[in-house]
């Protein structure tokens, strides 16, 4: 488990405080063995089938504007549109009926949606490469298809819509909508929000309204579902931007520390044994 804080900002003029969303995630194996497995195995395979037919329709679109030589000219070519949400997503449910249908609406959608940000980080990279050559190791390629067939699996994501809100407020179970597969939140997940949020030991915490995505990777020998929780911003109003503190990790010595802080005692070296 780990907490993540993005970047935060002050601003002066405004007087505003200073914050920081925070973001906890917490990750289960599923193996073989496990009864849960077969049933996201199945929803990787159908997964792989959106992402596949997905990516098929943006290339299609793709080669037909590289026949006319436009396929990078944005006032020209028209491939681009298919990175629409909205266009997508009718193309695929009006032409490929069964693969749309064969999951959770939320969990094709979310699919979608991540091959259309692959593309658009294709098109983003391309023209970088076009300005900057010497950043690449050849011409950014276009999205890929997973593999054909039985063997092909690709990530499934759902997001809170996606997920019983009923099965947690029944059972505490975080509970993936399309196939009967839950997990338990561990207790350190609510001692952590208690402790980042400053909650009272009484205070409830509800887990699923603080879910931002739950994503089941396939592995070589397993599924490793992830889920990750965004959790209420916590005021900074009592650091001091001014004060910074350096880390260099060391060969012999494990890190190195100093701060400008007065006062600052840092970590002893410790020695590799």
């Amino acid at each position: 488990m780990e907490v993540k804080l993005s970047n935060y900002a002050k601003s002066k003029a405004s007087g505003t405080a200073l914050t920081a969303p925070n973001f906890l995630t917490e990750s289960y194996i599923i193996r073989q063995m496990d009864s849960r497995w077969q049933a996201l195995d199945r929803m990787s395979f159908l997964s792989k089938n959106v992402y596949n037919v997905a990516n098929y329709v943006i290339r299609q679109a793709f080669f037909a504007d590289r026949k006319q030589g436009v396929e990078h000219d944005k006032k020209r070519r028209s491939w681009d549109k298919m990175l629409n949400f909205i266009r997508l997503k009718e193309t695929i449910r009006r032409e490929y009926p069964d693969d749309y249908h064969a999951l959770p609406k939320r969990v094709t959608e979310t699919g979608i949606k991540a091959v259309i940000s692959m593309w658009r980080g294709y098109d983003a990279s391309w023209f970088d490469w076009k300005q900057s050559p010497h950043k690449y190791m050849g011409e950014p390629r276009i999205p890929r298809y997973k593999k054909v067939g039985n063997a092909g699996r690709a990530q499934i994501l759902w997001n809170q819509e996606a997920v019983s809100k009923l099965a947690y407020k029944k059972h505490g179970v975080i509970r993936l909508s399309g196939c009967d597969v839950s997990v338990v939140p561990g207790q350190h997940i609510y001692d952590q929000i208690r402790k980042v949020e400053a909650l009272a030991p009484d205070d409830v915490i509800n887990l699923h309204d603080r879910i931002a995505v739950v994503k089941v990777s396939p592995r070589y020998d397993h599924y490793l579902v992830t889920i990750t929780y965004q959790i209420s911003s916590v005021p900074y109003e009592h650091l001091d931007p001014t004060q910074v503190m350096g880390i260099d990790l060391g060969v012999n010595n494990l890190m190195a520390i100093t701060s400008n802080k007065t006062g600052f005692k840092p970590i002893p070296d410790i020695q590799r044994g």
